[in-house]
């Protein structure tokens, strides 16, 4: 997929290029797993997918899927701290 990412950042800027590549966990989503930190037009940019096709993501759409993990995580505790 990191190729898929270069080749699609380099039809928009020639010099970008992939910096870091992240997992991105999304509920009951059956794709879509990393995101990527990139240098576009020396600017670093988020980029994600959706159903496969890459796009400029912004820092809310990150900060909701923090808030969507916290979620889970507090979830899964909870059920655990029944268990115990």
């Amino acid at each position: 997929m990191t190729i898929k990412v270069k080749n699609w950042l380099t039809q928009k800027d020639k010099n970008a290029k992939v910096i870091k590549r992240f997992k991105v966990l999304n509920f009951a989503w059956e794709c879509d797993y990393y995101g990527y930190l990139v240098l576009h037009k020396n600017i670093k940019k988020i980029v994600m997918t959706n159903h496969g096709n890459f796009y400029f993501a912004n820092k809310k759409e990150l900060k909701d899927l923090i808030r969507e993990y916290e979620s889970c995580l507090k979830e899964t505790e909870n059920i655990l701290k029944e268990i115990q």
